[in-house]
């Protein structure tokens, strides 16, 4: 059965045209719904008889006839056909249930059997496996434990051939540091030795300057002044002469010898007017001085031969041994006996009055080697105590009394200042032992703050330049610096434990070191203030140019890391230890010792004059040094 083309809606919704003559709409209408509704139902119970059809046929699929059915459908004779089929059907199924619990009881059997069998060769497996394993695992044990035993074996050996390394490496080391520490304290001790005989000719020199300077005028004044108060004494007339004469002769001297004609000989009167006359110099080998014949010499005077001239000063081919002693020190005279021998001698009463007053002989004789002795007797000044003088008697001493007891007086005189001289020789050797132990001291401290802020300030350099090239030189002095206060505390974390040490030494091991944080702080204050203000002259100069900006930064590092690091390191630190030292001083007077390494100083000069008591001030205003920058003073509990 065919569905109906035509369905419902649209015989309901079909239109037709309409003529002048046509039907009524109304009526057709109605009709076709009516059509349409007959349809709807027509389609409705078709649609009900085919499911009703298709569930018969499902039914008639599905059931199992009975026998009468089947009997009744085809026949007695295939009833019995079909009977007899089901009856051998049931009969093999029975047998072949039979055969199939049969074979699976053998089945299950032979799988017993097999599972025994593979249980017990699973087990005898296990067990192989199990010892093999075991001995597998041993074997890797052993070998294990031997290449463990061989590593350890090889670094034992490693290490003892590495100590025996280090050792090695150590004594050389040791070794070379022995000898680096011999060679320093050999170039120590020469520039020690250097800078004492530096100082030795540089004081020689300006004595010797000023010496000459106004020699040769006393020398004539003298002269002048000699030979006026000799033309105003009256002669003697020869009465006189006799007399003496005759008192030579009862004390038994021989007939003086005439004085030589030559000029180069020298003699002196008594007050008397008895003559003494020196050899002439020519008579003696050039190799021996003449012996220094003071005029006019009491009993207790001292005639002295000089020693062997020494090499002239400014002679470059002798060589210099720093480590060498010092030369031995010449008798000396003194500068007053010297005065008196340069004064010309009285003359007779028949000789004419020289034409221009008398020098020294020995400037007469040898121009230079006046000036030679004269280095020599200044030298052995500086380098020597007060020789002692052995008394010799003269040859006029029975004639001149007076002469005597003057001369016995004025060495009464001298003898106190010779002692102060001496206690003044002393008191300097101390001072200078202590500076030098001072200096011993704070060399390594020195060192040490001078390396850190070397490196501080060449870690800053490269830091400043690195930002100048990320700014393409248009940085300013705030973005390649930190702030002040930041700035200044860089350095102050590096000088203030240094200083604390320096105090510290100062102090001793027996007294806490006193603050120096103003110290440090002054230090870190003075690099950071002149690097801020020379960094900002030479930003304002360059005016952007790159290269001149990294040109004057490092310039002005190099000059702080080169030239004024270290006299700021050696002053901060030695007055850090001056503080200590201060600081650990019992209650009682101090004095003020000059250093004169760094040149002289007036202040300091004016300090050390007199004793102040502690906590009080010098002369300068200070309670302790320094009195300046540079000044490496310190003090001592004080003593006359």
């Amino acid at each position: 059965m065919q569905d109906v083309a035509l369905g419902a809606e649209e015989v309901a919704s079909k239109e037709f045209p309409v003529s002048f003559r046509g039907f009524h709409q109304h009526e057709v209408r109605a009709f076709l719904a009516q059509v349409a509704a007959e349809l709807a139902a027509a389609r409705e119970r078709e649609r009900s008889q085919r499911h009703r059809l298709e569930t018969a046929e499902a039914k008639a699929a599905s059931r199992v006839l009975t026998d009468d059915e089947i009997e009744a459908a085809l026949g007695e004779e295939a009833g019995r056909v079909l009977h007899a089929a089901r009856e051998a059907a049931r009969d093999i199924r029975a047998r072949a249930e039979e055969q199939v619990a049969r074979l699976v009881r053998e089945a299950s059997g032979e799988g017993s059997r097999a599972e025994q069998e593979a249980e017990s060769l699973l087990a005898r497996r296990s067990e192989e496996a199990e010892r093999v394993a075991a001995e597998i695992t041993a074997e890797a044990r052993r070998q294990a434990e031997a290449e463990l035993e061989r590593a350890k074996a090889e670094g034992r050996q490693m290490v003892a051939e590495a100590q025996a390394v280090r050792e090695r490496v150590l004594k050389d080391l040791a070794r070379r540091r022995k000898a680096a520490h011999q060679h320093l304290e050999q170039l120590r001790a020469g520039r020690e030795r250097l800078l004492e005989a530096y100082r030795v000719v540089r004081t020689t020199l300006d004595e010797a300057t000023s010496e000459l300077s106004v020699a040769e005028a006393e020398a004539r004044a003298a002269a002048e002044t000699a030979s006026l108060r000799m033309a105003s004494q009256p002669e003697t007339t020869v009465e006189e002469l006799e007399a003496e004469l005759s008192a030579a002769r009862d004390l038994g001297l021989g007939p003086l010898p005439p004085p030589p004609a030559s000029p180069k000989g020298h003699g002196a009167s008594n007050g008397n007017g008895a003559q003494r006359h020196a050899p002439p110099l020519d008579d003696r080998p050039r190799d021996e001085p003449a012996p220094l014949v003071v005029a006019d010499a009491p009993p207790e005077a001292v005639m002295v031969p000089p020693t062997t001239p020494e090499p002239v000063l400014h002679d470059t081919s002798a060589t210099f041994d720093p480590l060498a002693p010092p030369p031995p020190a010449e008798e000396l005279v003194e500068h007053s006996d010297l005065t008196d021998a340069l004064e010309p001698a009285e003359v007779d009463e028949e000789a004419e009055p020289p034409e221009e007053p008398l020098s020294a002989p020995s400037e007469r004789e040898h121009p230079n080697g006046g000036v030679d002795d004269l280095f020599a007797r200044l030298r052995a000044e500086q380098t020597r105590p007060e020789p002692e003088s052995t008394a010799a008697p003269g040859p006029a001493s029975a004639s001149a009394p007076t002469n005597g007891s003057e001369s016995a007086s004025t060495n009464g005189s001298e003898s106190t200042p010779a002692v102060g001289a001496r206690n003044e020789d002393s008191a300097a050797d101390d001072d200078e032992e202590l500076l030098q132990r001072r200096d011993a001291e704070l060399e390594p401290v020195e060192r040490i703050l001078v390396k850190s802020l070397k490196r501080t300030l060449a870690d800053e350099q490269n830091e400043v330049l690195d930002t100048l090239r990320r700014r393409r030189g248009l940085a300013s002095l705030d973005e390649l610096l930190p702030e002040a206060s930041d700035h200044t505390a860089r350095y102050l974390a590096v000088a203030d434990p240094v200083l604390v040490t320096a105090a510290g030494l100062g102090a001793g091991e027996r007294r806490d070191p006193p603050p120096v944080t103003d110290l440090a702080v002054a230090l870190a204050a003075a690099v950071v203030e002149d690097l801020r203000a020379r960094l900002q002259r030479v930003l304002e100069a360059a005016d952007g140019d790159e290269a001149a900006q990294a040109e004057g930064i490092s310039s002005a590092y190099r000059e702080w890391k080169t030239a004024r690091v270290e006299p700021l390191a050696r002053h901060h630190s030695a007055a850090a230890h001056t503080r200590g030292r201060f600081a650990a001083t019992p209650e009682g007077t101090l004095r003020w010792v000059v250093d004169a390494e760094e040149g002289p100083c007036p202040d300091c000069d004016d300090n050390a004059l007199a004793l102040t008591p502690k906590g009080g001030v010098f002369p300068t205003g200070q309670r302790h040094p320094p009195a300046h920058l540079g000044c490496r003073c310190t003090i001592v509990t004080g003593r006359h």
